[in-house]
């Protein structure tokens, strides 16, 4: 029977920060702990037994510790929670090559063609397995497409594991906030609600017409969400986790060293953009050439928090080209590359990101420039160069 259902799982990480590190120093299992900053810092990830405190993300750190004074903070460990990524994807890989690798906490995955397993006891056991073998709890959801999936797993946390059976999509979503569909962030969730949407059942009934007029040219697609239809496919990659790249070969070979630093920054600055977009951030960077012999030769470094800041990035731009290129042979082809994918857009050090909060907004108001006039409507002072 299951063969013929297209069912779909989303895994879900509960708390994986906080999580990765109770696994890792038994004295904090069953604590009242969070991942985050001592002074002006942000909580990053806080324990369920910090969290039936009244301790959420992203709280600010000082607000935590007057709310919670005995709550054990942690410093972020990021090469650890990669680790733990790995393995507990590993699981998954092991099972089937259907995987989708959304975040370092998330993604989605099918069982192989003719599959005969139940999926609620494939993802059942897979839990079992990796809270046995990582000490981390996951949960999950099974449902006929992306959208549905991840509601599921997201609304049962911790040790979540439901489905929602072929044809009942519409009926599952209908009593929702609209705030679990796709693309309704901040702005658009008050601007629904202002014009009456509270639930997802008033957005499936609406007509286009009213719709449009709060959400644009979004309205269809918001509308389909709305049904339970959601036609993404699995994006499945090969080898590591999710990354975003992009490449210029060139017309004329360069031998410019400013040249082709202003192009990978240029390159990097559509990068940022695609991942703010997705609401993700990056940890580490790689830049490629490739020589006028057909050489390739990549060389990566990463920060030590995860970012989404275009400016944390370029500084090891500069440092990454001098090691890939000794300028001694002209190049065709530059690319770069973001890895280490992380949700939630920060500025930098997740636990500082205060002081770069302005610049953020910044890089924000540009990227929004840039989508209502064109590309070149604004640009940095690199990117006007080449």
């Amino acid at each position: 029977m299951w063969a013929t259902l297209p069912m779909i799982i989303h895994l879900d990480a509960d708390a994986f920060y906080a999580s990765c590190e109770q696994a890792a120093d038994a004295r904090l299992r069953g604590k009242v702990m969070a991942v985050g900053g001592s002074r002006r810092g942000i909580i990053a990830s806080a324990s369920y037994e910090a969290r039936r405190l009244g301790i959420y993300t992203p709280m600010p750190t000082a607000n935590a510790l007057r709310l919670v004074p005995n709550l054990t903070l942690v410093k972020s460990n990021f090469d650890r929670y990669e680790w733990f990524s790995r393995r507990m994807f590993e699981f998954i890989e092991d099972l089937t090559p259907w995987v989708e690798r959304t975040s370092i906490d998330e993604g989605y995955f099918r069982l192989p063609d003719g599959n005969t397993q139940d999926p609620l006891e494939v993802a059942r056991q897979l839990q079992e397995t990796i809270e046995r073998r990582l000490r981390v709890t996951v949960s999950f959801g099974i449902a006929s497409n992306k959208l549905i999936s991840q509601i599921v797993s997201k609304l049962k946390k911790p040790r979540g594991l439901a489905m929602v059976p072929l044809g009942e999509e519409a009926e599952f979503l209908a009593p929702l906030d609209v705030k679990w569909l796709p693309g309704v962030g901040g702005r658009t969730e008050t601007a629904l609600k202002g014009a009456g949407f509270q639930r997802i059942e008033q957005i499936r009934e609406s007509s286009l017409a009213r719709l449009a007029a709060v959400v644009g040219d979004y309205a269809p697609r918001l509308q389909q969400y709305a049904a339970g239809i959601d036609e993404r496919p699995l994006v499945v990659e090969r080898g590591e986790a999710l990354s975003y790249s992009h490449q210029e070969t060139f017309n004329v070979n360069l031998t410019d060293r400013g040249a082709l630093e202003r192009t990978m920054k240029t390159l990097l600055d559509d990068l940022i953009r695609q991942i703010v977009d997705d609401g993700k951030s990056a940890r580490t960077i790689a830049v490629r050439v490739r020589l006028d012999k057909m050489q390739d030769t990549e060389r990566s470094e990463s920060l030590p928090e995860p970012s989404s800041l275009a400016e944390d990035f370029y500084p090891l731009i500069e440092r990454l080209l001098d090691r890939a290129w000794d300028g001694r042979a002209s190049v065709r082809l530059a690319a770069v590359r973001l890895s280490n994918i992380h949700e939630g857009v920060v500025a930098g050090d997740l636990f500082t990101r205060a002081e770069k909060g302005k610049r953020l907004a910044l890089q924000k108001t540009m990227h929004d420039l840039q989508r209502r006039f064109g590309e070149n409507a604004i640009k940095r002072g690199h990117a006007c160069e080449n």
